[in-house]
């Protein structure tokens, strides 16, 4: 059971960054590439970018570094 809800995590990650970019730059900025680069983060870089979105002023600076 942890282990199902471990798994599910990163999902649940992606999903919320989703969103906050969506409602911080617009949707259109969820294309492919950007999509990519949430679907094939780690767990570190997930959490990373939920914490560079609640002050960058650009996408770019959200996937920086």
């Amino acid at each position: 059971m942890l282990e199902g809800k471990q798994n599910g995590l990163p999902e649940g990650r992606q999903k919320v960054l989703q969103r906050q970019l969506a409602k911080d730059f617009g949707g259109s900025v969820l294309d492919s590439r950007v999509l990519d680069l949430l679907r094939f983060a780690t767990q570190d870089e997930l959490g990373t970018r939920s914490e560079r979105i609640l002050d960058a002023a650009t996408l770019d600076h959200v996937f920086s570094g």
